[in-house]
């Protein structure tokens, strides 16, 4: 397990590689929808000139995590090599809690007019961690859509056997990012 971390120019770099995978494919999707937060920041740098849409999917540890400012405020003081282990720390919790339960997420739908008429829809987020959020996002959609082909995209993969798979990724060997809107982001 690796941590990388991505500036804003190697952010839009690899946002760019995963376009041109979707588009290898030969899939043309009508509408983006980028999972808030990470997979909205992505999704605004991939298929600019299709629409876009937003769907709000968090897990509980993520809303507690953003509640600890505190710590986050600390954090931002290590060296880079101590938060890079945190990460993996942090990580490797997360499969252990995933391995004995699957955590339940909160969606809030936005656009949904825009979901429901679209044809071929592009599902994207930014990390896939135990792959519930791609799988309650990709189910909300298609109950909106239900006649719509719908593909995911994301930049990771961070674990073996995710709930859902996407079809498209750059990493898929338990790669951690450090995104330039990550709390512990090198300023």
């Amino acid at each position: 397990m690796r941590v990388v971390t991505l500036d804003n120019k190697d952010f839009a770099d690899i946002c760019r590689s995963l376009e041109k995978r979707v588009s290898a494919t030969g899939y043309v999707p009508d509408l983006v929808v980028g999972v808030a937060t990470g997979g909205m920041y992505v999704s605004q740098h991939i298929m600019s000139t299709l629409p876009h849409a937003v769907m709000v999917c968090r897990r509980p540890s993520t809303v507690s995590k953003e509640e600890n400012i505190k710590l986050i405020n600390i954090v931002n003081y290590l060296p880079l090599w101590c938060r890079n282990i945190l990460r993996i720390m942090e990580s490797l919790v997360l499969r252990n809690i995933i391995s004995k339960e699957l955590p339940s997420v909160n969606t809030d739908i936005r656009d949904e007019s825009m979901i429901s008429g679209s044809c071929r829809i592009l599902v994207v987020d930014d990390a896939v961690d135990s792959g519930i959020t791609l799988k309650t996002v990709v189910e909300a959609v298609s109950e909106l859509a239900p006649h719509a082909e719908i593909r995911t995209a994301t930049i990771t993969v961070t674990i073996p056997r995710p709930v859902l798979m996407p079809d498209y990724y750059i990493y898929n060997n338990g790669t951690l990012i450090r995104f330039p809107w990550s709390k512990d982001a090198v300023k």
